[in-house]
């Protein structure tokens, strides 16, 4: 099945492939001609929902998840992650590569792509694939990104995300977090969505707890009762 897939790819490349693709073989060049020394990551957690955007992509169920990352020291940094709700099929699954360097000790910039795919979204069986490219600037514990995405939950649904991003550490072992975005449809006639998150993480050695809020927006792309705000509890092992 992932043959034919890749097939078909080859034969009628969708934007969004094409994005992927694109942005694929120009970052594997610059892995490739960068030093091979590179850092592994990997991470697995447990969450009372899976939120996205102020959106919840489980329809507020508990979702297990992992990530494993690779963080190349000449800048090039990629990773996947995949989620799953416990006693159901797997959820959604993703992909992300990038480029990043820093311009001085506390400022660095970036570029990527992500590349996501939902195969349970929000308690229905369903499959969403999307793909975004990125670029962002980040200074000390803040960041700012832009994201296009060329078929963002539906074919030829253009929009730009624009997310900022901060942390403070007031004691040892405790992070304050907070995000905001919006995202605007590049077509006429959609309406733009925002979304607020905010919390609070305790680590312990290689152990954190962290709870957050999120909100959304009424004007969502798909409009239904998970766009209401929510709390999220949850917990990771970082290996």
């Amino acid at each position: 099945m992932l043959r034919n897939r890749w097939r078909s790819c080859a034969i009628k490349p969708t934007p969004a492939r094409r994005l992927w693709l694109g942005a694929l073989s120009t970052l594997v060049s610059l892995w490739i001609a960068g030093p091979a020394r590179a850092q592994f990551n990997v991470s697995v957690a447990v969450d009372s929902d899976d939120r996205f955007r102020g959106l919840s992509l489980s329809d507020g169920r508990p979702v297990l998840s992992a990530s494993v990352g690779f963080d190349q020291a000449g800048g090039v940094y990629l990773g996947a992650s995949v989620a799953d709700q416990p006693g159901a099929r797997l959820t959604g699954y993703g992909q992300y590569l990038g480029y990043a360097q820093r311009l001085n000790t506390d400022i660095a910039w970036d570029v990527g792509v992500n590349n996501q795919y939902l195969t349970d979204y929000a308690g229905k069986n369903s499959y969403i694939h999307y793909s975004e490219i990125y670029s962002g600037l980040s200074i000390g514990q803040f960041s700012s990104h832009i994201y296009f995405s060329p078929d963002y939950f539906k074919p030829d649904a253009k929009t730009i995300y624009v997310d900022i991003n901060g942390a403070i550490r007031p004691a040892g072992g405790w992070r304050l977090f907070a995000h905001a975005g919006a995202l605007t449809p590049l077509q006429s006639g959609g309406a733009e969505h925002y979304d607020l998150s905010a919390g609070v993480a305790r680590q312990f050695k290689a152990f954190e707890l962290h709870v957050s809020w999120s909100g959304a927006s009424p004007a969502q792309p798909q409009s239904t009762t998970r766009n209401r705000s929510g709390l999220e509890l949850g917990a990771a092992y970082f290996f």
